[in-house]
């Protein structure tokens, strides 16, 4: 190129269009592969999670994407009808799992019982379990969800605790897929032009 030239673009209201398309496709990609990774996480701390009544394992729950500036947050836990005591039933763990002495223990100086492959911790230990894979499983479904232009959709596990109150229910199913269609621009915030 010579001393002083200019380069002009053709069409750059299109080229600005398409990156900035291109970005709102990878945060919708990115959101997509952060709900599917903890949607596979909750499914493993679901097989884990002891069961009494079953108010306990039906009350997990893995929320939708949520943006907030430059973060997007997805939040997965136990509550709804469980919250009183699903705490306790995740931090108290079994004499064989290595419970000090009943005395130690408050509330109520007691442990937990466990019948294998129930645990305590069974969202904590899942989750440091993939935490190693979590930024390969992140690329690998981000990138597949950016080629096929999805966004996230309700998957296989409520996206809100139940409200207290609410009738245990059965275990969702593991099988649904958490992806849907692209997320079509509402035009709001737009005023009349370019």
């Amino acid at each position: 190129m010579a001393k002083g030239s200019k380069t002009r673009i053709i069409g750059r209201e299109t080229v600005a269009k398409n990156l900035r398309e291109a970005g709102e496709r990878w945060t919708n990609a990115l959101a997509t592969a952060l709900y599917l990774e903890a949607n596979n996480i909750m499914a493993i701390s679901k097989r884990r999670v002891p069961v009494d009544t079953g108010a306990l394992r039906s009350s997990g729950y893995v929320t939708l994407p949520n943006f907030r500036d430059t973060k997007i947050l997805v939040e997965m836990g136990y509550g709804g009808t469980a919250k009183g005591y699903a705490m306790y039933v995740h931090e108290i763990p079994s004499p064989e799992e290595g419970a000090p002495h009943p005395e130690q223990w408050s509330p109520g100086k007691r442990t937990a019982r466990h019948q294998a492959p129930t645990t305590w911790k069974y969202l904590e230990h899942p989750i440091n379990e993939r935490t190693p894979d979590i930024p390969g499983n992140l690329l690998k479904l981000a990138k597949a969800a950016f080629e096929r232009g999805e966004t996230p959709t309700q998957g296989p596990f409520p996206t809100a605790p139940k409200p207290e109150g609410s009738a245990a229910t059965k275990s969702p199913r593991k099988s649904a897929r958490a992806l849907g269609k692209p997320k079509k621009p509402s035009g709001k915030g737009k005023k009349g032009g370019k």
